[in-house]
């Protein structure tokens, strides 16, 4: 699948450099096609090691991949040095290289080679992986199609500012990542233990615990938006707070709507997880298409949002008919956590 991935990244590049109208992106996008191969193996190991429900490795590789280009960012920060984006490219393959390694050093032991090709099992997991990678690509795709089209229908600075504030309400998405990386090995246990019901207490408990964190996270972010804009952008960035305001109230949408994916792949259900995914990134499309329209750079957040409330009663209806899932429960487990939370510090301490 990364083959393939990457195949096509090498035929579409030149193309994508005519779009938005950029000499140095194919001779990026070029390069990036490595990190397909590197980021296979990566997500082999991460899957081993979830599946022996230990998750050391796979925090200690996150961070290292994070933090490789971020010092190399830092460090042409502090002595005013340029960055150039062919070097970013490679720092960034070096990265995920380092968090393959690290990765391996935490997984190693649970690695185990046949001798014998069992194509029984080779069918069940291409059954699965098609969906899984087709999956993948559709959110992939969803989530970057709106940067996409400001690019190409308004400008690459408008493209730069909304990917901007995404990066600052990603910062709320650390929770939800966090439980997701959690859920799946947990929620394919259970399910292979007590079948559907186990399903519904798993989804409504995690959404519960991801709410009681990204709240007030989220909430911060709101209050203190043109603060938070400042320090991390910069003064030129202040007008667009507004911006940063609507894709934050995307953030209460974003668990009910992940974690549904993380639950009906985890209980087998990995087609009626790609025809939502599949949906959601034609409503991507399409609403962004309307909205950046008549709104210009203000409509990229309003499609967002409003992608985000479709696919909320959507995944309502589903998880309703397979699992029983009540939606307002969450909030009792989210109100819940702190005395719980509280209550297991002090024991802790005393």
């Amino acid at each position: 699948m990364a083959s393939i991935l990457a195949i096509l990244f090498l035929i579409l590049s030149p193309l994508a450099g005519e779009l938005w109208s950029s000499d140095v992106l194919p001779q990026m996008l070029n390069l990036y096609t490595a990190t397909f191969i590197i980021s296979g193996i990566l997500s082999e190991l991460n899957c081993i090691e979830q599946a022996h429900l230990q998750f050391k490795g796979t925090s200690f590789s996150a961070i290292a991949k994070q933090t490789v280009p971020f010092f190399y960012i830092l460090y042409h920060y502090l002595h005013e040095q340029p960055i150039h984006l062919i070097d970013l490219t490679l720092v960034t393959i070096v990265g995920v290289l380092a968090a393959t390694c690290i990765s391996f050093l935490f997984t190693y032991r649970y690695v185990r080679f046949s001798k014998v090709i069992d194509f029984i099992w080779i069918k069940k997991i291409f059954n699965f992986g098609k969906y899984s990678f087709a999956i993948w690509l559709s959110t992939m795709l969803s989530g970057s199609i709106d940067q996409m089209m400001l690019g190409s229908m308004l400008s690459t600075s408008a493209s730069g500012i909304f990917n901007v504030a995404m990066r600052i309400t990603n910062l709320t998405d650390i929770p939800i990542n966090s439980m997701s990386t959690i859920v799946f090995p947990q929620s394919s246990k259970r399910y292979e233990e007590d079948g559907d019901s186990s399903i519904k207490y798993i989804y409504e408990r995690s959404v519960g615990v991801i709410l009681a964190v990204l709240v007030p996270s989220a909430l911060f972010l709101f209050i203190f938006a043109d603060y938070v804009m400042l320090i991390i952008a910069s003064a030129k960035y202040q007008e667009f707070v507004p911006l940063l305001r609507i894709i934050l109230v995307n953030s209460l949408f974003a668990p009910y709507v992940r974690q549904s994916g993380i639950v009906l792949a985890s209980s087998g259900r990995t087609r009626i997880n790609f025809y939502m995914v599949v949906l959601t990134a034609v409503l991507v499309f399409l609403s962004n298409l309307v909205f950046i329209k008549h709104w210009g750079i203000m409509g990229a957040a309003y499609a967002t949002v409003f992608v985000s409330i479709i696919m909320f009663f959507i995944t309502r209806s589903v998880l309703k008919k397979y699992f029983n899932v009540n939606f307002l429960h969450p909030w009792i487990y989210a109100v819940a956590f702190y005395p719980e939370f509280l209550k297991k510090m002090l024991k802790r301490n005393a």
